[in-house]
């Protein structure tokens, strides 16, 4: 029995000394280092600014149609078929907006712009077009058949 106490007894620097494993890295769910982000010091690329076109009432269109073009040839067009007058509480909008994407295929004399829009036509405003010209001769954005004209806004 004393041999017991003894055994139980010991401080604990006469322990025997316990090895533990080294640690390993818990594997990387990321994969491989990521590059470094903008702020880590690469230069910025230039803002693009979305343009925008504007588009009188035109072949039984009774309102103001909007095209903005922006980039990654992503496009939104606004119709304002019965836009909220200033200071007034509307119910509706009176706005109609679509947006989507476009594909640039060069022509002679235009460039044209195939559309992709998201959603389908509501009934609250006139169909779009599956397609628009742009005239880098005269800046102008047009309709099929330059049936219907929109200038570029500043």
């Amino acid at each position: 029995m004393l041999l017991l106490l003894s055994a139980c007894s010991r401080s604990p620097a006469e322990k025997a000394p316990v090895t533990v494993p080294p640690a390993t890295p818990p594997a990387s769910a990321e994969g491989p280092a990521k590059p470094p982000t903008r702020s880590e010091g690469l230069p910025k690329p230039p803002e693009i600014r979305p343009v925008v076109y504007v588009g009188a009432p035109c072949l039984g269109r009774t309102y103001e149609r909007v095209v903005t073009l922006g980039p990654d040839d992503k496009i939104e067009i606004a119709d304002r078929v019965a836009p909220c007058p200033p200071g007034a509480a509307c119910v509706w909008s009176g706005i109609v907006v679509r947006s989507g994407t476009y594909a640039a295929e060069p022509g002679k004399g235009s460039t044209r712009l195939i559309l992709s829009i998201d959603a389908p036509d509501s009934g609250q405003a006139r169909p779009l077009p599956p397609t628009l010209s742009w005239w880098s001769s005269r800046g102008e954005l047009t309709e099929p058949g330059e049936s219907c004209s929109y200038v570029r806004q500043p």
